[in-house]
Formats: C-alpha cells, structure tokens, sequence
C-alpha cells in the first residue's frame, strides 16, 4: 500500500499543481473571476447615463450578481467600477461622478449569465446589447491538447499506468498466494477501493485548498479549477480501472508453478509492457523537443520585450462596431455618418505628436492575403503592375516608427530625407531594381483615387541588413513574438498632416484603430475628437509580459513534469530488467558456479527491451529531426539497461547461493 500511495500522490500533486498554472493564466486573460459580459453602445448622445448606470446596479443587487465596468480615469489608466457591491468595501472603483465622465459604450462583465429582460431594458434605452458566456468550461480542452503542457501531461498519465503496473507487480507472489487461499479477488477489490479513496481524497484536498486561496466557493476560477481536477481525476480513474484489470489477468492467468519459477507475470503482460515503455519513451522525446524550442525561444521572447520597453507608456484600443448600427433598410452604411466617423478619426489621429503615436502596418497585397483571392482581382493587380512578393516586404509606417526604430537600432542608416515630404520610402540597396514595383504598390493601395502620387514620396537608399523593429501587436499571440524584427523591410513612411484629401478621409479609420497611442493621452483626446465607440486600453508592453509569465509557466510545468517522468521511466525499465533476471536468477547463478558466462544470456533476455527502446528512439528522431536531443536519450537509456543489468548480475552473484536454494527475495 505505501508504494501505491506514494505514486499515487505523487502524480495528484503534479496534476493539481499543473491545473493550477493553467487556471492562473486564464486568469491572466481574463482579469476580472466572471462567467460572462456583455457590450453597450450608445447609438445616440441622448441616452441618459445616469439611468442607465442606475439600472445596471439594481440588476446587481437583484441578481445578487457582481458587474465589472473598466474605463478610464482622469489620469488615463484604467479603472473597473464594480457593481453591486451592496455598500461592502472592495478593492474596485466606487467613484461614480468619474464614471459618469465615461461613455457608457464599452464592455461590461458580470459573475455570471444575465436574465433576458436586462438586455430588453437595455434596448428601450437606445442602446445595442450584445451578451455571451465565456467558455471558461473548455479550460480542461486547452490544458489537454493546446499548449507546451499538453504533451507532458499524457505522458504524466501513460507514465503513471506504467508505473503503478510496475509497482503492482513487485507484489506479484503475495497475489498469488491470496489466489491459492481463495482471497485473491475480495483482497483485489479492496485494494482497487483503497486507492480511488486515495485519489478522491487527495484531489478533494487540493480542491479545499484552493476554495481558501481564492476566498470564495463559486467563482469561475474556483469553477475551472475543479473542472479541470475533476476532468484529470476521471482520467486517472479509468487508468487505474485498466491496470487493475490487466494485473488481475496476470494474476489468474499466472499457473501456480509459473511463481516458484519466479515468473511475475505472463508473455501477453510483458508484452503490454514493452508497448507501454516504447510508447512513452517517444512521448517523453516529443516533450522534451517541443520544451528545448521553447526554451530557446523564451530567450528571444527576453529580447524582444526589451525593445518593447521603448513603448512601454503606449496602450491599444479596443474599438467597437459602429457602422453595423448605422445602416438603411437595404443594409447600406449610412454614408453622412460614415463620413463623420472618419473626420473624428482624422482630428483624433492628427491631435497626437510624433512621439505619441505607432502606426505599423503590413501591406494588405501580400502574398498570404491574396492566396485565396480571386483571379479578376490577381490580374487586376497584374495590370496595375502590383507583385504580391514585394509586396510582402511592404510595411507601412508613421514618423512615431522611425523615431523609435532610431532609438532600437541606433547604428541603423536612415540617411537624411527631405522632412517636409508627403512620405518617405526606405529601399535597401540590393533592392533598388524593385524601386518602380514598389511604388506602383504604394500607388494601388494607398493614392489610387487620389491627386498624390507614389512618385512625390521621397526613395530614400538604405545599407542591406538593416533590422526593423516592427511593433507588432495584431498578430495571433503565438506569432507575435516571432515577427517582431525583419531585416531588409521596405518602410513606407507617411506624413498624415499631408493626407487631407477628402478621398483618404477613409484611411484614418484604418489607421486609427492599427496604432498605439502613449496611453496618459488617449482619454483626452478621445472627448476632443467625440469618439465614443471603444471599451478598454490594453498596455501593448504589459500584455506580451503576460504572454511571456504565461510561456514560462508553461516551460516550468513541463520541465517539472519531465523530471518526475525521467525519473518514473527509469524506475519502470528496472523495474522491468529486475522482472527478467529474476526468472533467470538460478540459471545465471548455476552457470556462474560451472564457470560459464552469462553475458550471452543476460543479451538475450534484454533483447526485446533493446529493440524496443531502439523503435522509440527511431521514431523520436523521425518526429523531431534534433539527431543530438535523440543520441541523448539513446545514450541515457544505453546506459541505464547496462547500469541496471550490472547491478542486477552482481546481486545475483553476491546471492547466488541463496537463489540457487530458491530464495528470490533477495533480489
């Protein structure tokens, strides 16, 4: 029983700290311990706030619910009000005048589902509601199958299996005594109850634990937490159900005399055995490939966070869709408000300096884009004289880049452009010959319906190998941090204060909602130019520290995981040698004693294992490609057969005696 336990423990105490990381970096995506939210916006200036605000707070305290609302105070960071709070102190925001200097558009998050009659209130006031759940119960989905954990934790489950086999088999001779004694199966189902009680228990406990750390029985970080114990409980469950059975076979399939021969366990078992050992070797080589990647990676993560903190002041908008609510019977934008939204646009972007705001944008002409798009519109370009692979190296950029970018890579050559241009094109010099493809590019896609031209844009000459720094922060969280610099990058810098034409009032838009602004500014300027069709600020800088705490975590649970699991393999393979030996322990033992060696017999009996242990480390090199992580293993696994084997052979010898007299326990 104290092996079991010890096991046993051991893996609920893994799998409960590994679930904890994984509820911690939901809770680092989702700042607030809410089941829901919904959106707001004001379609029109004459909704009365205060209302509005009133009616949320009754919602509150009759639901017995709490509302989070993150705006932005008078200093421009944000803030959360919190509703329904019932007069009790909390850490949240109670300041209700500075609320109200907010637009009530925005997100709102709530502990959990809202009733269908709030979002009718809602409508009768003028405003558009949007509500939904948030998937907190497809965390056990991610911890299982979508990040850097993943692998690990299967092999934690298939490496448990194993181990808790192995460890049943040490107790292979008392089993079959109960079954001479007729005790076997009451003895079986005892054992099989004790460890389930175990496990319940130990995950009962760390669910206990948690509850206290958090404060609270029925938040959704309590929630996920106990899914995510209840989901792996289930796992190891069926687990144990199946090595249970497979030892219980062994056992009655076992003959009497099969014991006294010192045979633990039947040719089918063995078998299994050695599938199971193959099988999580090549698991265990999966994960840790995929952790020495991340491992080097996280190194260039430290980098690319360096340079980040020259922005670190800078804050992303979250914008709403308002044009959606502005359309005609027939679906079309109204164009009067369409206009008007980007004249605010324009007067917010221009009220910035250069030193206040990032724009950074890839060309929409690029390669990946036009994969999947028509051929009409392919030979259009192709007319226009638009090549998609040069345009993959477009960038657009604002001066608040360049500047920057200086400050990065201060030995970079800009060279000394005209300032008063409507733009600026940098061009390396082994791409010079592309100068009149580029510019037809920029013409396409930025002046073709307007009086300037690519040609009254400064082609400025720059060294090849420049790096840019591109201030990336649209991309899927997994390609940020790899498409942070370029070398080579075709900069296309543009002056807005020179864009005033009506025919690219549109652009601002885009514009407005691709940049980053320094974050102390934005809720002034904001009022100043009337918009009201956003909902949070997202400190760029910040959020990709979150990301990288979030890879880390990540990277510790797996290499902690893979510590524990190198050590169970090797266990679970001596375990396995210990298993062969002793079945050959007399014959070994006699040879010893007529002076015969044993090297050829003990190669036999190990045969299989090599075999096996050699398809692993095959199948590891064919999936990962890393020859030098492969020959690693090979040697590491080389070297435990033959340390274990010696090992082994010389107990035999030290005991040979014994054995020879049928004393096997000594081994």
């Amino acid at each position: 029983m104290r092996w079991r336990a010890t096991v046993i423990c051991i893996f609920v105490l893994l799998l409960t700290c590994l679930s904890f990381g994984a509820v911690k970096e939901y809770g680092n995506d989702i700042k607030y311990p809410v089941q829901a939210a919904f959106s707001l916006v004001a379609s029109n200036k004459d909704v009365d706030k205060g209302h509005v605000l009133d009616r949320i707070e009754a919602l509150a305290e009759q639901e017995h619910i709490q509302i989070y609302r993150p705006y932005l105070d008078h200093t421009g960071k944000e803030a959360t009000y919190l509703f329904g709070t019932n007069g009790k102190k909390t850490v949240y925001s109670s300041n209700r005048k500075e609320l109200l200097t907010n637009d009530l558009s925005g997100m709102y998050y709530t502990t959990r589902s809202l009733p269908s009659s709030f979002e009718t209130a809602m409508t009768e006031r003028g405003l558009t509601y949007k509500g939904a759940d948030l998937p907190w119960y497809l965390l056990p989905y991610y911890f299982l199958f979508t990040n850097l954990r993943s692998l690990a934790i299967w092999t934690l489950f298939f490496v448990f299996a194993l181990l808790l086999f192995a460890v049943k088999l040490m107790y292979a001779k008392k089993s079959m005594i109960l079954r001479s004694l007729g005790l076997f199966e009451h003895y079986s189902r005892k054992e099989l109850l004790q460890d389930l009680l175990l496990m319940g228990a130990s995950f009962a406990v760390s669910i206990l634990l948690f509850i206290l750390y958090q404060g609270s029985i029925s938040n959704v970080f309590v929630k996920s937490f106990t899914l995510l114990i209840l989901t792996n409980a289930v796992i190891l469950l069926l687990l144990m159900l199946a090595v249970h059975a497979l030892f219980f076979i062994n056992i009655r399939s076992l003959k009497a005399l099969a014991i006294l021969k010192n045979k633990q366990a039947t040719p089918l078992v063995l078998f299994v055995w050695l599938v199971g050992i193959c099988l999580s070797s090549v698991i265990f080589g999966l994960s840790l490939h995929k952790s020495l990647e991340t491992i080097g990676k996280s190194a260039n993560d430290i980098q690319v966070l360096g340079k980040w903190d020259k922005a670190k002041d800078f804050a992303e908008i979250t914008w709403l869709d308002t044009l959606s609510t502005h359309t005609d019977d027939n679906h079309q934008i109204d164009s009067d408000y369409f206009k008007e939204e980007n004249q605010r646009y324009q007067h917010f972007l221009l009220s910035f300096s250069d030193n206040d705001v990032i724009y950074s944008a890839l060309s929409s002409l690029n390669e990946t884009n036009l994969q999947s798009a028509p051929d009409d519109f392919k030979k259009e370009l192709k007319t226009n004289g638009v090549d998609p692979r040069i345009a993959s190296k477009v960038r657009y950029v604002n001066q608040g880049f360049m500047l920057k970018n200086k400050d990065i890579f201060p030995n970079n050559d800009y060279g000394r452009p005209a300032a008063d241009a409507v733009g600026v094109i940098y061009i390396s010099k082994h791409m010079m010959g592309d100068a009149d493809s580029i510019l037809n590019i920029v013409n396409y896609e930025w002046f073709q319906y307007s009086s300037l031209k690519a040609n009254q844009l400064v082609v400025q000459e720059v060294p090849d190998g420049q790096k840019s720094f591109l201030f990336n922060h649209k991309q899927d969280q997994q390609d940020i941090f790899a498409q942070q610099e370029e070398v080579n990058t075709i900069l296309v810098q543009l002056n807005f204060s020179f864009m005033t034409e009506p025919s690219l009032l549109t652009k601002f838009g885009e514009m407005a909602q691709k940049s980053i602004y320094r974050q102390a500014l934005i809720r002034d300027r904001l009022t100043q130019a009337g918009l009201t069709n956003f909902s949070s600020l997202t400190n760029v800088s910040n959020h990709l520290i979150l990301e990288r705490h979030k890879i880390l975590s990540q990277l510790i649970g797996s290499v902690i995981a893979l510590t524990v699991l190198a050590i169970a393999q090797c266990f679970i393979i001596y375990e396995y040698i210990v298993s062969l030996m002793k079945q050959k322990a007399k014959k070994i033992s006699v040879w010893f004693l007529m002076g015969q060696k044993s090297l050829v017999l003990i190669g036999r009996l190990l045969l299989p294992l090599a075999l096996c242990l050699f398809l692993a480390i095959g199948m590891m090199g064919i999936l990962t490609g890393n020859r030098l992580m492969v020959l690693g293993i090979g040697l590491l696994y080389l070297g435990e057969i033959v340390c274990m084997s010696f090992f082994a052979y010389q107990a035999i010898l030290k005991h040979r005696i014994q054995i020879i007299k049928g004393d096997f326990d000594i081994l």
